[in-house]
């Protein structure tokens, strides 16, 4: 059950990340195609909110472990 709240939780703030995404923020100007081309949407905002999601979920797991068992 723990792991369903932790799953939820992250594809719940991933989800608004893309919406954002998405929507044109975070995202960066366009660039010149050169080869390897480089993800502009994954720049230091995406991956900061990628952690924070991975964070918030760890919170929601230790919440729910904490309610399960009355730690």
């Amino acid at each position: 059950m723990t792991l369903v709240i932790g799953m939820c939780v992250f594809h719940t703030a991933n989800g608004i990340r893309l919406v954002f995404g998405h929507a044109g923020y975070g995202v960066g100007k366009p660039g010149r195609p050169d080869y390897p081309y480089p993800a502009k949407s994954l720049n230091m905002k995406g991956k900061a909110c990628i952690y924070a999601s991975i964070g918030i979920a760890a919170l929601a797991m230790w919440y729910g472990i904490s309610v399960m068992f009355g730690v």
